[in-house]
């Protein structure tokens, strides 16, 4: 099963988080739609993430590692909170 990724988790570039009520070890969880930060240019400049989980957080799927961005880089999460 995989892990929950965190704000600052990678998608090549770092996962921001657009919600702070959730949080595991302090940071907050990352959900669908949440901002990588810029590593190039074109898809790379203002990717999202795309989360696929059934676990949601205001309406917004919880991104695990092994979901990938607009980007198509994939997200690697370095929680213990495993999801599923």
């Amino acid at each position: 099963m995989p892990a929950a990724c965190l704000a600052g988790d990678l998608a090549v570039g770092a996962m921001t988080a657009s919600q702070s009520s959730v949080k595991f070890n302090g940071k907050a969880v990352i959900v669908n739609g949440d901002a990588v930060v810029s590593h190039g240019i074109g898809a790379h400049a203002a990717a999202t993430v795309t989360g696929t989980s059934k676990v949601k957080i205001g309406g917004k799927a919880i991104v695990m590692s092994g979901d990938v961005a607009t980007c198509a880089h994939t997200a690697v999460g370095t929680s213990t909170v495993i999801v599923g």
